[in-house]
């Protein structure tokens, strides 16, 4: 196995976010030092390193959406956050870079496809086109492009003028050339993708998600509870109220792995669907078969609206029981994102027959 390491998951030192946080340029200045920092313990040892997993979620979750922290409800904060979270991975790049050239440098960002209800509906497809602009490209287009997307910071002077002049001034000459340093590896992290409309549609709209087929492959940490007792990623289950460790299905599928050094093909990623779709040669041929998704990704701001109407919120009738799982209400004119249909979600478990295990050392190799 190959160490990968992450230097930033939304785990801002409380100190530095009483210094303001995100919003304030300092702050990625601090994480280029503790970048260098870590390296110095690490970097004789780690190969790969991503300097931020998920900034839209850093940025836009927590400080537009306030659903993570710090809890924030500020369009002009999420934007300079945004900035200065992207500002501060490209800095890192460089200063590792010029540190160690043997390093493979990148980035993770949570992508989602975004398709219009109605192809056909123009206020459908300038939906389509603002979510993808404020979910996806808001950070492609500075990392790969060296800019903003021009759309979606027409969208931002015409909706919220002052966060958009703030952001303006918060971007100083030469930032964008080094948020746009080059990078070794983008991790993509994808969880859904969604269709959406100018206005609630009559009926769900059709399923799909992105193809199994992949590259490459992690996994999450151990125990991976990150997110508290609502979320069980990971490879190892934790009882909260005994503390007892049971090594999940994927553990044991995971040591298999590491024991003969491949992995095995499955149905789930053989599978193809006879489905008309679009490519270079055309339209026709088959398409991978798609997952079930997780939640659509989360408009922050509406065209010709204030950051108000975001704010309001609705619980699919499925996503009962999963707190992660709200999606936005009406905003911009009625808009709406439709969830795509659950699919069966993890389980902490065991096979049948099995004693459930304390995890000892090294009980994956």
């Amino acid at each position: 196995m190959t160490p990968w390491l992450t230097l930033y998951h939304w785990d801002l030192p409380q100190a530095v976010q009483d210094t303001r946080g995100w919003p304030h340029r300092d702050t990625a200045h601090r994480f280029t030092e503790y970048a260098l920092a870590v390296h110095d313990a690490l970097g004789d040892r780690v190969p790969i390193w991503t300097t931020l997993n998920e900034p839209q979620c850093s940025a836009f979750v927590g400080h537009i959406a306030g659903q993570h922290a710090p809890g924030h409800t500020s369009v002009t904060e999420g934007l300079l956050a945004a900035h200065h979270l992207l500002l501060a991975h490209g800095q890192a790049i460089r200063e590792l870079r010029a540190r160690d050239g043997g390093l493979t440098l990148g980035i993770t960002l949570n992508l989602a496809p975004v398709d219009p209800v109605d192809p056909g509906d123009d206020r459908d497809r300038d939906a389509a086109r603002r979510l993808d602009g404020q979910f996806n490209r808001w950070f492609l287009d500075p990392l790969f492009r060296g800019a903003y997307p021009a759309d979606i910071l027409r969208d931002l002077a015409s909706a919220v003028p002052d966060a958009a002049n703030a952001l303006t001034a918060a971007i100083h000459a030469g930032d964008l050339r080094t948020v746009a340093t080059p990078v070794d590896a983008l991790g993509v992290n994808y969880y859904q993708g969604a269709h959406v409309s100018a206005a609630p549609a009559a009926t769900p709209p059709p399923s799909g998600d992105a193809p199994t087929a992949r590259g490459g492959r992690s996994c999450w940490p151990l125990p991976g509870d990150l997110y508290g007792h609502d979320r069980r990623f990971g490879l190892v289950h934790v009882d909260h109220t005994t503390q007892r460790r049971t090594l999940k299905d994927s553990a044991h599928a995971y040591r298999q792995i590491i024991r003969t050094r491949s992995v095995p093909r499955t149905p789930r990623e053989t599978r193809m669907t006879r489905h008309p779709t679009v490519s270079a040669a055309g339209v026709g041929g088959p398409r991978p078969h798609r997952r079930p998704s997780r939640r659509p990704p989360v408009p922050v701001w509406g065209a010709g609206e204030g950051p108000a109407a975001q704010e309001a919120s609705r619980r699919s009738p499925s996503s009962e029981g999963d707190p992660g799982s709200a999606v936005p209400g009406p905003g911009a004119a009625g808009e709406h994102v439709r969830r795509r249909p659950a699919g069966e979600r993890g389980r902490a478990s065991r096979t049948d027959g099995e004693t459930p295990a304390r995890l000892p050392r090294s009980s994956l190799a």
